[in-house]
């Protein structure tokens, strides 16, 4: 571009200031560049570099376009207030306890799995319930054709069900037997399982059994200190 183009654009940038006829009077170049450069320093104008455009304007090289408005910064909402702490569940509620006693003795020898008088208990579950099954006597030892040792064995049967080992039942009691052994004569068992059970009518017992393939077992009294007592709780 040529250069008194550059000096009419300079001039014209300081005469927007305010000039008057007086402010035109005919210098030299070198000078009208030194009034030129002093009149930019007064007026705080600063020299813009020239850069030609794709369509063939003029134009600063070095001026950046207005930075529009920065949009608002999102507003964190305030944090909701903490829940109420919800009630602890309650822990199983018993709803029934059935209790039973053996009411006869009962010799057993050999597997024979032997369901126990007065243990049988019938009872209803209103709803699907855990049933906690508990038993327990005192039981003397019959050595039959294994010296002075005994084994024996009792379960539960629930609706028909029996649990535990085949030949042992939910435990297995040892005994000695006659006035020879250096065991007790009685020996005292318990034994506990809990069940699962769907609503509606039920039925269980206590049954016991001797030693399978002998002629050991035990015998079980209906007296207090030997008699099975058997206890149901629903939950």
């Amino acid at each position: 571009m040529p250069k008194n183009f550059i000096f009419y654009w300079v001039v014209m940038l300081v005469c927007s200031t305010g000039c008057s006829d007086s402010n035109f009077e005919s210098v030299g170049p070198a000078e009208g560049s030194q009034r030129a450069e002093k009149a930019k320093v007064e007026s705080g104008l600063a020299w813009v570099p020239i850069a030609e455009s794709s369509d063939g304007l003029q134009v600063p090289s070095d001026l950046e376009g207005l930075v529009g408005p920065q949009d608002p910064q999102e507003v964190s909402g305030t944090q909701g207030s903490q829940g109420a702490t919800g009630a602890m569940s309650a822990p199983g509620i018993i709803t029934a306890i059935y209790t039973a006693q053996q009411s006869g003795g009962v010799r057993v020898t050999g597997l024979q799995w032997t369901s126990l008088p007065g243990t049988t208990v019938s009872f209803t579950l209103a709803a699907d319930s855990t049933v906690d099954l508990e038993a327990n006597g005192s039981i003397f030892g019959i050595a039959g054709n294994q010296g002075n040792a005994a084994h024996c064995g009792f379960r539960f049967l629930v609706d028909n069900v029996a649990y535990g080992d085949p030949s042992w039942g939910d435990v297995i009691v040892g005994c000695g037997s006659g006035t020879n052994s250096h065991a007790g004569w009685w020996c005292p068992w318990t034994m506990r399982r809990t069940l699962q059970l769907r609503a509606g009518n039920h039925f269980a017992t206590v049954q016991q059994s001797g030693w399978a393939s002998t002629t050991s077992g035990c015998e079980s009294s209906a007296a207090d200190y030997s008699a099975t007592r058997f206890r149901i709780v629903s939950r």
